[in-house]
């Protein structure tokens, strides 16, 4: 049976406290269910670099999870990454790969 999948999306500016809480959250959620965490794989504005977006917080903490649990994170996170085509933020977007 396929997996439930939450999907976590939220803001492309995280301050560095909302970002350790999305990436606790995930973690935890990980941790207490048998899920996969999906993102929509936004990294920053290429404009922005040093910016932290929610999906790219979100996989932090999978991350974290992934080696805590012994397990691969491809396991327990996907990020759907939109047609470059269809994508409203294809020339402003960078991917979290």
């Amino acid at each position: 049976m396929r997996k439930l999948r939450i999907c976590i999306y939220g803001g492309t500016e995280l301050p560095e406290p909302a970002a350790r809480f999305i990436a606790q959250l995930a973690r935890s959620i990980l941790g207490k269910l048998d899920v996969v965490l999906v993102t929509g794989g936004f990294h920053h504005f290429r404009k922005y670099p040093g910016r932290t977006s929610t999906d790219c917080a979100a996989l932090r903490g999978a991350a974290e999870y992934a080696r805590e649990a012994n397990v691969e994170v491809q396991d327990c996170f996907e990020a759907w990454i939109p047609s470059p085509e269809l994508d409203r933020n294809r020339e402003l977007a960078a991917s979290c790969a």
